[in-house]
């Protein structure tokens, strides 16, 4: 999802302001036909960059993408007063991260922190081998934007922090943000095995591996609990003016 939060005709070329961290080295290498410029971090619109106008109405965003993006435009009536949930919504997101309410385990299934850890226990028992690792890994990293979900999270929760002085989100969006560097060291490891598979001693990376998963399990584990607390204290009203 990119969220175009604001326009800038200061420039020559207008450019369209975007909230979207996307995969780690993204901004650090972006595509030069797309001609992104990052902004870095403001505490009204979060992590952002800008794209020009012309780019970002291109077929490039809305017809040459396999995943067919759609433009959605909410503009609520004069004088309605439309409420966010965030509260709630902050809270399932909790939920999921600790494997709580509807996302408790079940048989066959796993969430969030407890899925990690089941992961690596299950590394270490040998119960996963390199060949079940193959297929979760080409399930879970099918491309590098795979581990772009927590540095997302942490981004969003980030501005939230910012705006409301809430240090419960504040620790949220740091947990999310080291758990999104553990998810990029193991895609990176695995890959490295895979190209290199006279290099590394199966039993050197699969211990390895588990070892970064529990890692996983506990950044997210505290992210998630951090994300329950600020969730309590989140009511953002928008008003039509």
């Amino acid at each position: 999802m990119v969220l175009a939060v604001g326009y800038d005709e200061s420039e020559p070329v207008p450019r369209v302001i975007f909230h979207n961290p996307s995969y780690p080295d993204f901004f650090l290498n972006p595509p030069p036909s797309l001609s992104i410029k990052p902004e870095g971090f403001n505490s009204t619109l979060g992590a952002y960059a800008s794209i020009p106008f012309s780019v970002w109405m291109s077929q490039f965003f809305w017809g040459a993408s396999p995943k067919k993006h759609e433009m959605i435009i909410a503009k609520p009536e004069p004088g309605m007063r439309t409420e966010i949930p965030w509260g709630e919504i902050m809270t399932r997101n909790a939920q999921k991260t600790l494997g709580l309410g509807e996302w408790a385990p079940r048989p066959g299934e796993w969430y969030g922190c407890k899925a990690d850890r089941q992961m690596a226990r299950d590394i270490e028992t040998g119960k996963l081998t390199p060949e079940d690792l193959t297929k979760i890994f080409t399930r879970l990293f099918p491309t590098k934007y795979a581990p772009a979900s927590r540095s997302h999270a942490s981004a969003f929760l980030a501005a939230f922090a910012e705006s409301s002085g809430s240090r419960d989100l504040r620790r949220a969006s740091k947990y999310f943000e080291l758990a999104g560097y553990k998810w990029q060291e193991v895609n990176i490891l695995w890959k490295y095995v895979q190209d290199h598979p006279e290099e590394v001693p199966e039993e050197v990376y699969m211990s390895r591996l588990a070892e970064i998963f529990r890692q996983i399990a506990e950044y997210e584990e505290i992210a998630g609990n951090a994300l329950m607390k600020g969730a309590k204290v989140l009511t953002i009203d928008l008003i039509d003016k």
